[in-house]
């Protein structure tokens, strides 16, 4: 199961919006499924740190993705459940999947200059047992608080 402490998920196209009420359940695979794209509009603190969590209710682990929203605006989810390809994807990013064209178009699209560079910093965590449940209240108490 997912969680994130979100205030809007959207899907990228029709067929992800039509499951957009199961974004944070990892359900049976289905036989040639397609994919879902989640976007995220995603909480952080006053610092614009947040964090996400998948966990295994069934092996009680899980795992935590921390990071600064100032250089990682954007969080897309990415699933299928298709049979053989059983997969899920957290994206902490600095651009949408929408594409450079409509960052160029929105005004939002980031570069790096020449010669320039940048530092991204992701902390992952993995988690177990009672260390996994206060991760999964303390995300659920910001979820509650929105």
């Amino acid at each position: 199961e997912l969680y994130v402490p979100s205030r809007k998920v959207v899907g990228r196209e029709e067929f992800s919006e039509n499951h957009v009420d199961r974004w944070n359940k990892m359900e049976t695979p289905i036989d040639n499924e397609g994919e879902y794209v989640f976007i995220h509009d995603i909480q952080s603190d006053e610092n614009l740190n947040t964090m996400v969590l998948v966990a295994n209710h069934e092996l009680n682990i899980g795992l935590t993705i921390e990071f600064n929203q100032k250089n990682l605006p954007y969080f897309m989810e990415w699933k299928s459940r298709a049979s053989g390809d059983y997969v899920v994807g957290l994206e902490p990013a600095n651009s949408s999947v929408y594409g450079r064209a409509y960052h160029e178009k929105q005004n939002t699209l980031h570069t790096i200059g020449p010669m320039e560079s940048e530092t991204k910093e992701l902390t992952l965590r993995i988690l177990e047992g009672q260390e996994l449940e206060e991760m999964r209240g303390k995300i659920n108490e910001k979820i509650r608080n929105q």
